[in-house]
Order: C-alpha cells, then structure tokens, then sequence
C-alpha cells in the first residue's frame, strides 16, 4: 500500500489522540562504525486561513509538510567533522503553485592544529523560498525562489584564558525570475549579490561562568546588477560595505540561567548617493532560564541592518521572541511564543511590524516519538496602504527520530 504525506498527517493526529504515555528517555545518535547518525522525521498538517498574507481577498487551504534531516558526526583524534541535511517539503490542497521543497547541507568541523589553536571551517548550499508574508513588491504566481552558498574559515588562539579568533568567509545569493498572477515578468535576478567579510573576537574566561568578548566584522556586499527600472538594469547601484562592532558576554549560572548577549552599533555605507547609508543599535542574544523546575523561559532577540531584496534601500530589523515550556505532568508539555519583527526603511516613509503569538501542545511517546498540536495567530501592521494582514494556523505535528 502506498501511502502519501496527507496519509502521514492523519496518521499523525491519530497518535495525537490515542497515544500512551511512556517514560521519556534522552535520544541517543545511532553508532554506525565510527560515525554517529540521527536521522529525523517531522511530518506536519496546517491550515491556515491567509495563505497569501494579504489585506482582504484572503485565500485559504490545507498544507501538508514534510521535514526529514539527517545529522552524521565523525571524530578522528582532537579533530571534529559533522555533515548537517535537511529538507522541507510543502505540498498544498487546493493551491498547488505554492508547493515547494526547500533544502540544506552543511559541511563543518574544527582541524585542531596545536593544543592552543583550532581551525574551523563551514561550508553549505541551500535553496530556500521567500515567506509570503515578506513580499514587498509585486506578488508572483510561485513563491520567490534563491540559493545561497555559504563559506568560511578561521583560527582561534587559546593559549589560557584569553582567547583570539579570526574569522574570514565568502557568501552567494542568487534570486530566479517570475511572474505575476496576470503573466507578467516580474525580476528578481537585481538582488543577487556576493559577499565576502573578516570577523575578529577575543574572549576572556574569568574563574566565574562568565565569558566576556568583543568582536568586529566588516563586509562588502557587491550587486551583480543595478536595479531593474522596468526596460533594464538601469536603477540604482546597491553596493555597500558594512562595520559592525559588539561588546557581550557569554554565560551560565547553576543550571538555572545560561545564554549570551551583546550590544554595539552598526554603519552600512553604500556606493551610491541614491541610497541613503544606515547607522543603527545593534544587538543580539539568547537566553534560558529555569526560574523553578518544569518551567523554562526563552528570550531571543536580534537588531541588525540588512539588505532587502526588492526595495532599493537599506533596512534596520529588530526581532525579539519569548517562549514558555511547562511540564504539565509526565512527558506532556505546554509550549507557547510571542514574537515581534519590526522593519524600519532608510529612505521610505514606512516600517512594517509583524506580531505572532503561539500556543499548543507537545506530548512525548517515547524517545523517538513526540506528537504536538498549536495554533498560531499572526498579524503585520503597517505604514504602507495594503501591506497589512492578518492570518491564524492550525497545526498538528508528529516528530519521529530512529
């Protein structure tokens, strides 16, 4: 019998309700030779009421989504290697132009050279697609399509509490055509863009679990293209170079706190007058924190300028998340988020603001299966006439790992 992903969805929600509960254990990576394997499975069934993300006319549908990944590890003497693939897979009822497949892999590891200096080194390719909800230019019949390839190599020199890196790498994305829901071209390939940067860190172990550090990277972000103007590439030049210096530390407190946070400022300077230069706060950090037992807070944030790919300007994002996980009883879990996103345009008269809040279940079979369900309520205000929407997602998940 040959069974499809919406079969798997109902399967999913059939565990959701019949499941038994059993005593969760810590998941343990196969042992296959001298490598270690986790292989996972994530087998989802959404509904979401604006599938669009657009102010009126709202289209809904049912998604089914498939999320296989499969981590292998290998260590040979003080030398690490770990190949990371994953996929998503997305495959809608009644809208089939918005099926899609994303996809990952990533080569990483770390050489160990002398005792005090690593090298580590990262390369992975991906194709992704943009989120409806980001558009902000004409909507195409298909979702925006872009792979990236990413490099980068450093060394760290860590003689005894004072530690030194450097890090260098080079970074392509490149975005394919499409057309509109009336068959007109729309061009996307004006955003494709090169980057190469260098980061410096130094750190500083104290006898406490605090790890103080500073680090500064620069970039130069070079556009293939001008941007089209509507008979060529004959817009403006989108070229730029970016500093970016950040002062944090990085820490732990008995088990109960840990994470790192940091705060500094941002100067993007771009080649062309026509573009307005971006100087901004920024920051970034995650923390943990058990406050009593069974419950765990969340708090990510992240302040950065970034390029955007279809508006000629620069944009300064800010994103914060905070989560709740609460062991209800035994191996079933209340999870819920709230997240802000907020873009404020250099050289436009508008900023977007994108607020979503989350909650729902999770309830843990065993070792290698989890079964959960949510409900995800998401809304954009903003400056701009017809950017607003509104959109809520049911979900149901089941999550397996051999």
């Amino acid at each position: 019998m040959k069974l499809n992903l919406k079969d798997f969805a109902v399967f999913s929600c059939i565990l959701l309700c019949a499941g038994v509960a059993r005593a969760a254990e810590e998941y343990q990576p196969i042992k296959a030779g001298s490598f270690l394997l986790s292989p996972k499975l994530i087998l989802e069934q959404n509904y979401s009421d604006n599938i669009y993300a657009t102010d009126g006319n709202e289209e809904s549908d049912f998604i089914s989504v498939a999320k296989p990944s499969l981590k292998i590890e290998k260590s040979i003497r003080d030398h690490e290697f770990k190949w990371e693939n994953s996929a998503e897979i997305f495959q809608y009822r009644g809208n089939s132009d918005e099926n899609r497949m994303n996809y990952k892999s990533e080569l990483s590891g770390k050489l160990v050279a002398r005792r005090v200096l690593t090298l580590p080194f990262k390369l992975s390719y991906g194709v992704n697609h943009n989120e409806r909800r980001y558009e902000r230019s004409s909507m195409t019949r298909e979702p925006t399509q872009y792979q990236q390839l990413k490099s980068e190599i450093g060394a760290l020199y860590k003689p005894g509490r004072l530690g030194i890196g450097v890090y260098g790498g080079y970074n392509q994305t490149r975005y394919d055509n499409g057309t509109s829901f009336a068959g007109a071209p729309v061009i996307r390939e004006d955003g494709d863009y090169d980057t190469i940067y260098l980061k410096t860190e130094a750190e500083f172990t104290t006898r406490t679990e605090l790890t103080p550090f500073v680090s500064l990277l620069v970039s130069e972000n070079d556009f293939l293209r001008r941007t089209f103007d509507g008979t060529g590439f004959n817009g403006v030049a989108r070229d730029n170079r970016l500093m970016q210096a950040l002062t944090g530390a990085r820490f732990e407190y008995h088990d109960m706190l840990e994470g790192s946070a940091a705060f500094g400022h941002d100067w993007r300077r771009y080649d062309d007058d026509a573009v307005e230069d971006v100087t901004a706060l920024s920051a970034q950090g995650s923390l943990s924190w058990w406050p009593v037992m069974k419950t765990k807070l969340m708090l990510d944030f992240l302040r950065q300028s970034e390029e955007d790919n279809v508006v000629d300007d620069g944009t300064v994002e800010t994103r914060v998340t905070f989560g709740l996980d609460y062991e209800l009883k035994n191996d079933l879990f209340l999870k819920s988020m709230t997240e802000w996103e907020g873009t404020e345009f250099e050289n436009l008269n508008r900023s977007d603001d994108i607020y979503a809040g989350s909650i729902g279940f999770s309830y843990v079979l065993n070792r290698k299966l989890e079964v959960g369900a949510s409900y995800l309520h998401r809304f954009r205000e903003s400056t701009q006439i017809g950017s607003d929407f509104s959109e809520n997602v049911f979900l149901l998940r089941l999550t397996g790992k051999l």
